[in-house]
């Protein structure tokens, strides 16, 4: 019955189709849907009447595809649709927390992929309840972002933090192996429940030849890496819902400012599975684009302040993986979103951008053909006030504070794991080859 009425009504739709009519026939099947169905359905319903002239949207995967077709986008700017407001206000993603509010504990906020344990652990149990996590060669950048404090605003957050590998791993409860050199034997395990976590936010091919041995086979029995597979996930970074959109008389007067095209940071010339260079030389043949760091010409101090504060002057920003591997992006793409930055990504990576990030608030660059298809249709969105002042309202919906390092949650989640050992007892008969299986794919033919 509801089917068919809603079939009837879209016939209704399409015999009155006017750019007039489209807002008030949205908001009456929404209205229609929600009285009827769930807040999920809700969204379907919405994904059913999205429309946007030169976007797709496929409601089976629950995210949107761009596809160039010559022109740039003709879409009004920042009207107050109530579906576009519901898509960025509801959008699910594991980079994307919710609410924004720091105050509130983490099993408070909106976590996707995350989950833990129902039984909460009182900070101030006894001593014999803590769980002491020793590392083995933690990463530097992590140190200078890890302190004794990480685990207090967890869920469950009796666990204790040590880098002293030497001192503590007779009595860790948790070992993690950051890069342990493979000629060196297996550090025996001081106990029986003794678990080993094989820590790695590179791809493979960075990542290099670690634990191949046979040796370390059957050897770590949880995984903490950036895939969504693993036993421990930890992104580069986290977006956060804002509280407060820009006004579109100051986005008018901050785009009418921008003085260049394109910026580009890049420190690593060697490790380029991607072809990076070679694209963006291509590209730079359509477009002006200014590269900074070693690999360039301009300098900037790595993630300082000033260097944000000038990509305000840029129209675009280029956020370029160096592999293709499913599920890597790198706080790279993070950069855009930060406070008072307001510049566009265009990323190029073996991320599935669509599936974990809003509609309208990126441009991936394999959605063309080649690096002079894409420089073309920069310029023309730069020419085109409002469809670009669009994709700023959209990508002040979500913002990054900062650089700080996101782990919090990730060892949140490894603590609760310590805590429920019983559930979450295995072993990697074969890490490397687990690590290694990961999808990858070439960079797209240019």
């Amino acid at each position: 019955m509801l089917l068919a009425f809603l079939g009837l009504l879209t016939v209704l739709y399409l015999l009155t189709y006017s750019s007039t009519n489209i807002l008030k026939f949205r908001q009456l099947i929404s209205t229609v849907w929600s009285q009827r169905t769930s807040d999920q359905n809700v969204t379907t319903a919405y994904y059913l009447l999205q429309w946007q002239s030169n976007y797709t949207l496929k409601h089976s995967s629950t995210n949107s595809t761009f596809k160039y077709n010559g022109t740039a986008t003709q879409r009004p700017c920042c009207r107050e649709h109530s579906s576009t407001t519901y898509y960025l206000r509801h959008f699910r993603s594991r980079f994307i927390v919710d609410p924004t509010s720091h105050q509130l504990t983490l099993d408070q906020r909106n976590l996707p992929d995350l989950s833990f344990s129902k039984v909460r652990t009182d900070s101030r149990a006894s001593a014999v309840n803590n769980k002491l996590i020793v590392w083995y060669n933690m990463p530097e950048w992590m140190k200078r972002r890890s302190n004794a404090e990480v685990f207090d605003h967890c869920p469950v957050s009796t666990c204790k933090l040590s880098t002293n590998y030497s001192a503590d791993r007779a009595v860790g409860d948790a070992v993690v192996f950051h890069d342990a050199p493979s000629h060196k034997p297996v550090p025996p395990r001081a106990f029986p429940d003794q678990v080993y976590v094989f820590f790695m936010l590179e791809p493979p091919p960075i990542a290099g030849s670690a634990y191949r041995n046979t040796p370390w086979n059957s050897v770590f029995n949880w995984t903490w890496t950036y895939r969504k597979d693993a036993d421990i996930k930890k992104t580069y970074f986290l977006l956060e819902r804002s509280r407060q959109l820009p006004n579109i008389s100051f986005l008018k007067d901050l785009v009418r400012r921008k003085e260049k095209p394109a910026a580009w940071f890049v420190s690593n010339c060697h490790q380029d599975q991607a072809q990076r260079l070679r694209y963006v030389e291509r590209l730079k043949e359509v477009l002006p684009v200014d590269v900074y760091g070693r690999c360039g010409t301009l300098h900037c101090t790595t993630w300082a302040k000033e260097c944000d504060t000038m990509l305000t002057k840029y129209f675009f920003y280029l956020s370029f993986e160096n592999s293709f591997f499913q599920d890597y992006v790198t706080e790279k793409f993070s950069r855009a979103f930060l406070k008072d930055v307001y510049v566009v990504p265009v990323a190029r990576g073996g991320l599935n951008y669509s599936h974990h990030f809003p509609e309208g608030t990126f441009i991936n660059a394999d959605d063309f053909n080649s690096p002079e298809e894409l420089g073309m249709y920069l310029k023309k969105l730069m020419m085109d006030e409002d469809a670009y002042i669009d994709m700023l309202w959209r990508i002040a919906h979500f913002i990054i504070e900062s650089y700080d390092d996101p782990a919090q949650f990730s060892w949140c989640q490894l603590c609760d794991k310590l805590h429920r050992l019983q559930d979450n007892a295995k072993t990697y008969p074969d890490l490397f080859e687990w690590y290694h299986s990961g999808k990858c794919r070439p960079p797209r033919q240019f």
